[in-house]
């Protein structure tokens, strides 16, 4: 299945073999959402994608998408211009799904108001198209920041931002994806780590020790680089006092205390 991976996102992203019903859904729109969202129509039936294009003059647009017995939120990636073009994957099953779009004014405001809502019916299901398909872009990301503070300097910035602009699939707060079992998983360069309340002791063969913490009480961090099992280079902000993206090392192997979660970031949608 991995080697098909790029053929299927391939197909998933050119529109390829899956087959879509072209009436167009009718959109309804909240007081002020038509000024502010221009969003073409997609169509009312569909395989198990959904296509969102349009503009908007607001500096954030969150989709919640609620059906099958789940509901998602998800960011859509902004152009410059404000244009936005993007293929949200339904991984819930047939059925149908009521969609609703928000807006916010401010890029790092927590504040959405209702611009636009509808309803679409979804027939198939999604092949396998999570593992590992993301982790470089979160690592180029990391790159791209080294030294630099992301968004307000908090730690969970740096993984909201690159998660976001990549439209991967995860939920607010801080569950970041696929969550995986370092006893059984392999844990990769781009993996995002959360940690609650972490203690850290080491004892060294000169008779030092030292002692660290992660969290307090959360932490989230990504995986820059894995040097043994739960021995890594971990890339993140606001560790130390510093609140810019730097590079530390942490060996879990000598936890005392606290837990710690690793997820595997998915893809949520694809950019047209």
């Amino acid at each position: 299945m991995k080697a098909l991976f790029p053929f299927i996102l391939a197909m998933i992203t050119a529109g390829g073999i899956f087959a879509q019903d072209e009436t167009p859904v009718e959109i309804h729109f909240y007081s002020g959402g038509q000024k502010a969202l221009n969003l073409s129509a997609p169509p009312a039936r569909s395989d198990f994608y959904l296509d969102l294009k349009g503009t908007t003059s607001q500096k954030q647009i969150m989709m919640e998408i609620s059906g099958a017995g789940a509901q998602k939120k998800q960011m859509i990636p902004l152009n410059a211009d404000g244009s936005f073009a993007v293929r949200y994957i339904v991984k819930t099953g047939p059925g149908d799904y009521n969609v609703s779009l928000f807006g916010s004014a401010a890029e790092t405001s927590l504040r959405y108001n209702g611009l636009a809502y509808f309803t679409v019916h979804m027939t198939g299901n999604p092949s396998d198209l999570n593992e590992g398909t993301l982790n470089a872009k979160v690592l180029d990301f990391v790159n791209s920041v080294m030294g630099k503070t992301v968004g307000r300097g908090e730690c969970w910035d740096v993984a909201q931002a690159v998660l976001d602009q990549e439209g991967a699939d995860w939920t607010r707060p801080v569950t970041y994806g696929k969550l995986l079992d370092p006893a059984k998983d392999a844990i990769l360069p781009g993996d995002i780590i959360q940690f609650r309340s972490v203690r850290i002791d080491e004892k060294f063969s000169n008779g030092s020790s030292r002692t660290e913490y992660l969290g307090a009480p959360d932490h989230t961090a990504v995986v820059y680089e894995v040097l043994e099992p739960l021995h890594f280079r971990l890339a993140h902000q606001n560790i130390g006092g510093k609140r810019f993206v730097q590079i530390t090392e942490v060996n879990l192997n000598h936890r005392t205390a606290g837990q710690y979660w690793i997820y595997r970031p998915v893809p949520g949608l694809v950019k047209l």
